[in-house]
């Protein structure tokens, strides 16, 4: 990856501010802050997926041990579970294209954090690897459906001029929440067992959905119509 990045030729002039100025790293981050929290449906995206990962990770900090300790997966099976997701991921692309015309952007957003509610909540209360590995192949599609419909929401409502700069706040708060998620998850798995921590995210994500559900409507891009 470094070696064909390190190949991509940029022949862009340094960015300049709309009066010429010379932008910074820390002007550019400024701005991005601000557009956000003037525009409240990007805003509650950024910190929906913070907690998403927060949630996320959280749970599958300890996928290896919730495999081979409550499930009893050798190894080789423990290969195959990870597959499933992968196989869910490879038909994402084929789900959205259908999926993507009757719920639009915003019923895709809104159903992703509903899905991953339950998925959190199945997995808790799963009772054998089969059912483990259907959630795993759901979850691999929905994982390539929402992020498309993530992205392309993120890219058609922000300015192109603020679009590097906006992504990266949303980055942030990604992997952020994913770092914080994973030390929370060990704490819980700790004192309230393996299954504790997706009690836990699946309950936070239905709150999620819920709260966020009106302010989500407005996520929808324009039209070409438009």
């Amino acid at each position: 990856g470094a070696v064909l990045i390190s190949r991509i030729r940029v022949h862009e002039p340094v960015p300049e501010d709309e009066d010429g100025a010379r932008t910074s790293l820390i002007r550019d981050i400024r701005e991005g802050l601000a557009w956000l929290r003037h525009n409240r449906p990007m805003l509650v995206m950024v910190l929906s997926i913070l907690i998403m990962n927060v949630a996320f990770t959280a749970a599958f900090a300890t996928w290896v041990l919730y495999c081979t300790v409550l499930l009893g997966l050798t190894n080789l099976q423990f290969g195959l579970l990870v597959t499933c997701s992968a196989l869910g991921g490879l038909a994402g692309p084929w789900v959205h294209d259908r999926v993507a015309p009757r719920l639009g952007y915003t019923g895709i957003v809104r159903a992703g954090f509903i899905i991953e509610g339950v998925v959190h909540l199945v997995l808790a209360t799963a009772p054998n690897p089969w059912v483990v590995a259907g959630t795993m192949v759901v979850f691999g599609v929905h994982t390539m459906v929402w992020g498309a419909a993530a992205v392309t929401v993120r890219h058609q409502l922000t300015p192109t001029r603020l679009l590097g700069r906006v992504t990266s706040v949303y980055f942030m708060a990604s992997i952020g929440g994913s770092a914080v998620g994973a030390v929370i998850g060990a704490v819980i798995a700790q004192g309230f067992g393996l299954t504790a921590a997706f009690w836990a995210s699946g309950v936070v994500m239905l709150f999620v959905a819920a709260s966020a559900w009106r302010t989500l409507a407005s996520l929808q891009p324009p039209t070409a119509h438009e």
